[in-house]
Protein backbone atom coordinates (compact mmCIF):
# COMPACT_ATOMS: atom_id res chain seq x y z
CA UNK A 1 0.00 0.00 0.00
CA UNK A 2 1.50 3.52 -0.96
CA UNK A 3 1.34 7.17 0.81
CA UNK A 4 -2.38 7.51 -0.27
CA UNK A 5 -3.84 4.47 1.09
CA UNK A 6 -4.05 2.60 -2.02
CA UNK A 7 -3.11 -0.80 -3.59
CA UNK A 8 -0.35 -0.63 -6.38
CA UNK A 9 -2.24 -1.18 -9.50
CA UNK A 10 -5.38 0.70 -8.11
CA UNK A 11 -5.79 4.13 -10.60
CA UNK A 12 -4.42 1.66 -13.47
CA UNK A 13 -7.80 -0.27 -12.89
CA UNK A 14 -9.66 2.99 -12.57
CA UNK A 15 -8.33 3.86 -16.25
CA UNK A 16 -9.28 0.78 -17.98
CA UNK A 17 -13.13 1.14 -16.43
CA UNK A 18 -13.25 5.01 -17.88
CA UNK A 19 -12.27 3.15 -21.08
CA UNK A 20 -14.40 0.75 -20.90
CA UNK A 21 -17.17 3.43 -19.83
CA UNK A 22 -16.34 5.52 -23.07
CA UNK A 23 -16.45 2.59 -25.39
CA UNK A 24 -20.04 1.19 -24.31
CA UNK A 25 -21.31 4.91 -24.66
CA UNK A 26 -19.53 5.35 -27.67
CA UNK A 27 -21.83 1.86 -28.64
CA UNK A 28 -24.71 3.47 -27.38
CA UNK A 29 -24.43 6.31 -29.26
CA UNK A 30 -23.85 4.36 -32.86
CA UNK A 31 -26.78 1.77 -32.03
CA UNK A 32 -28.77 5.40 -31.54
CA UNK A 33 -27.67 6.63 -34.84
CA UNK A 34 -28.02 3.14 -36.65
CA UNK A 35 -31.55 2.99 -34.99
CA UNK A 36 -32.20 6.53 -36.16
CA UNK A 37 -31.20 6.03 -39.40
CA UNK A 38 -33.19 2.86 -39.88
CA UNK A 39 -36.27 4.40 -38.51
CA UNK A 40 -35.75 7.52 -41.00
CA UNK A 41 -35.93 5.11 -43.62
CA UNK A 42 -38.21 2.39 -42.92
CA UNK A 43 -40.70 5.62 -42.83
CA UNK A 44 -40.03 6.80 -45.80
CA UNK A 45 -40.05 3.58 -47.61
CA UNK A 46 -43.75 3.70 -45.71
CA UNK A 47 -44.18 7.15 -47.68
CA UNK A 48 -43.27 5.85 -50.92
CA UNK A 49 -45.45 3.20 -50.74
CA UNK A 50 -48.07 5.19 -49.71
CA UNK A 51 -47.79 7.41 -52.83
CA UNK A 52 -47.22 4.28 -54.86
CA UNK A 53 -50.94 2.99 -53.75
CA UNK A 54 -51.61 6.56 -54.34
CA UNK A 55 -50.74 6.70 -57.73
CA UNK A 56 -52.16 3.26 -58.36
CA UNK A 57 -55.48 4.39 -57.82
CA UNK A 58 -55.22 7.35 -59.29
CA UNK A 59 -54.44 5.23 -62.93
CA UNK A 60 -56.32 1.66 -62.35
CA UNK A 61 -58.80 2.68 -59.78
CA UNK A 62 -60.24 5.91 -61.07
CA UNK A 63 -63.10 7.27 -63.30
CA UNK A 64 -62.85 6.91 -67.07
CA UNK A 65 -65.14 8.83 -69.17
CA UNK A 66 -66.03 8.64 -72.37
CA UNK A 67 -68.59 10.08 -75.26
CA UNK A 68 -70.41 9.19 -78.66
CA UNK A 69 -73.40 9.59 -80.52
CA UNK A 70 -76.09 7.72 -79.67
CA UNK A 71 -78.96 8.07 -81.78
CA UNK A 72 -80.17 10.36 -84.81
CA UNK A 73 -79.42 13.81 -84.98
CA UNK A 74 -82.74 15.83 -84.59
CA UNK A 75 -83.05 18.39 -87.36
CA UNK A 76 -86.18 20.57 -87.37
CA UNK A 77 -86.67 23.33 -90.25
CA UNK A 78 -82.55 23.88 -90.65
CA UNK A 79 -81.84 23.51 -87.44
CA UNK A 80 -79.73 20.94 -85.34
CA UNK A 81 -82.48 20.99 -82.03
CA UNK A 82 -81.14 17.27 -80.66
CA UNK A 83 -77.83 15.47 -80.21
CA UNK A 84 -78.54 12.51 -78.54
CA UNK A 85 -74.66 11.05 -76.72
CA UNK A 86 -74.06 8.14 -74.74
CA UNK A 87 -71.58 8.93 -71.86
CA UNK A 88 -70.05 6.27 -70.26
CA UNK A 89 -67.64 5.38 -67.44
CA UNK A 90 -65.30 2.86 -68.19
CA UNK A 91 -63.50 3.03 -65.24
CA UNK A 92 -63.67 1.02 -61.64
CA UNK A 93 -64.98 3.99 -59.42
CA UNK A 94 -67.68 5.79 -60.03
CA UNK A 95 -67.36 9.67 -61.77
CA UNK A 96 -68.83 12.74 -60.10
CA UNK A 97 -69.37 16.35 -60.85
CA UNK A 98 -70.25 15.71 -64.08
CA UNK A 99 -70.54 19.20 -66.18
CA UNK A 100 -70.63 19.24 -69.74
CA UNK A 101 -70.85 21.39 -72.66
CA UNK A 102 -70.61 21.67 -76.50
CA UNK A 103 -71.44 23.55 -79.78
CA UNK A 104 -72.18 22.17 -83.28
CA UNK A 105 -71.96 23.59 -86.73
CA UNK A 106 -72.01 22.85 -90.29
CA UNK A 107 -68.14 23.62 -92.56
CA UNK A 108 -66.82 22.30 -95.45
CA UNK A 109 -63.97 19.47 -94.61
CA UNK A 110 -61.14 21.69 -96.15
CA UNK A 111 -62.00 24.15 -93.82
CA UNK A 112 -61.65 21.65 -91.06
CA UNK A 113 -57.91 22.56 -90.33
CA UNK A 114 -58.90 26.30 -90.15
CA UNK A 115 -61.56 26.33 -87.29
CA UNK A 116 -59.97 26.42 -83.52
CA UNK A 117 -62.40 25.49 -80.81
CA UNK A 118 -61.17 26.81 -77.44
CA UNK A 119 -62.17 24.54 -74.29
CA UNK A 120 -64.92 26.18 -72.21
CA UNK A 121 -63.83 26.54 -68.36
CA UNK A 122 -65.79 24.14 -66.10
CA UNK A 123 -66.83 27.03 -64.19
CA UNK A 124 -69.35 28.16 -67.16
CA UNK A 125 -70.92 24.96 -67.44
CA UNK A 126 -73.80 23.87 -65.60
CA UNK A 127 -73.68 19.90 -63.31
CA UNK A 128 -75.58 17.67 -65.37
CA UNK A 129 -74.95 13.87 -62.99
CA UNK A 130 -74.22 13.76 -59.34
CA UNK A 131 -72.21 10.60 -59.97
CA UNK A 132 -71.79 7.91 -62.99
CA UNK A 133 -70.93 4.55 -62.33
CA UNK A 134 -72.31 2.77 -65.70
CA UNK A 135 -73.61 4.78 -68.61
CA UNK A 136 -75.95 7.23 -69.29
CA UNK A 137 -78.15 8.51 -72.98
CA UNK A 138 -79.28 12.04 -73.06
CA UNK A 139 -80.00 14.31 -75.48
CA UNK A 140 -78.13 17.74 -75.91
CA UNK A 141 -80.14 20.98 -77.52
CA UNK A 142 -77.51 23.15 -78.69
CA UNK A 143 -79.92 24.26 -81.62
CA UNK A 144 -77.76 25.47 -84.78
CA UNK A 145 -78.69 26.04 -88.22
CA UNK A 146 -77.71 23.97 -91.11
CA UNK A 147 -78.28 23.50 -94.67
CA UNK A 148 -79.32 20.28 -95.38
CA UNK A 149 -78.97 20.74 -99.28
CA UNK A 150 -75.65 21.60 -98.67
CA UNK A 151 -74.94 18.66 -96.44
CA UNK A 152 -76.46 16.48 -98.68
CA UNK A 153 -75.31 17.60 -102.48
CA UNK A 154 -72.44 20.31 -102.03
CA UNK A 155 -70.47 18.23 -98.87
CA UNK A 156 -70.33 20.18 -96.23
CA UNK A 157 -70.01 18.38 -92.87
CA UNK A 158 -72.50 18.92 -89.19
CA UNK A 159 -69.48 19.10 -86.53
CA UNK A 160 -70.16 18.66 -83.20
CA UNK A 161 -67.18 19.39 -80.26
CA UNK A 162 -67.54 19.30 -76.94
CA UNK A 163 -66.13 18.60 -73.04
CA UNK A 164 -67.20 17.01 -70.07
CA UNK A 165 -65.45 17.91 -66.70
CA UNK A 166 -65.39 15.18 -63.97
CA UNK A 167 -63.79 14.21 -60.25
CA UNK A 168 -62.50 11.24 -59.71
CA UNK A 169 -62.96 9.58 -55.98
CA UNK A 170 -59.79 11.44 -54.73
CA UNK A 171 -61.73 14.78 -55.48
CA UNK A 172 -59.42 15.39 -58.69
CA UNK A 173 -60.35 17.05 -61.66
CA UNK A 174 -60.42 14.94 -65.02
CA UNK A 175 -61.85 15.86 -68.72
CA UNK A 176 -62.88 13.99 -72.04
CA UNK A 177 -62.64 16.35 -75.03
CA UNK A 178 -64.52 15.28 -77.85
CA UNK A 179 -65.52 15.64 -81.63
CA UNK A 180 -67.48 14.22 -84.31
CA UNK A 181 -68.95 15.09 -87.73
CA UNK A 182 -71.39 13.86 -90.16
CA UNK A 183 -71.55 13.74 -93.89
CA UNK A 184 -73.93 12.77 -96.90
CA UNK A 185 -77.30 12.06 -97.06
CA UNK A 186 -77.33 10.49 -94.08
CA UNK A 187 -76.38 12.58 -91.56
CA UNK A 188 -78.74 11.82 -89.20
CA UNK A 189 -77.34 8.29 -88.47
CA UNK A 190 -75.29 7.63 -85.15
CA UNK A 191 -73.39 5.16 -87.27
CA UNK A 192 -72.45 7.59 -89.98
CA UNK A 193 -70.32 9.34 -87.42
CA UNK A 194 -66.97 9.93 -87.43
CA UNK A 195 -64.17 10.95 -85.47
CA UNK A 196 -62.63 14.11 -85.47
CA UNK A 197 -58.42 14.75 -86.34
CA UNK A 198 -58.30 16.48 -83.17
CA UNK A 199 -59.89 17.42 -80.15
CA UNK A 200 -60.97 13.80 -79.39
CA UNK A 201 -58.49 13.83 -76.39
CA UNK A 202 -58.20 13.73 -72.23
CA UNK A 203 -56.39 14.68 -69.78
CA UNK A 204 -53.66 12.06 -69.91
CA UNK A 205 -53.28 12.11 -73.25
CA UNK A 206 -52.64 16.00 -74.12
Amino acid sequence: MDSDGQRPGGPRRAGWLDYLNTLLLAAALAAAVVAATTAGRWAEGLHRESALVQQSLRETARAYVMIEPAGPLVIERENVTGIPLRIANVGQTPARKLAIGMRGFAEMPEGESDWVWRYVARDGLPVRVGHLSGEMFETFTPDFPVNLDNVRRQGQRVYVVGIVYYDDILGEEHWTAFCFWWAGAATVGPEDATFCNRYNETDLTR
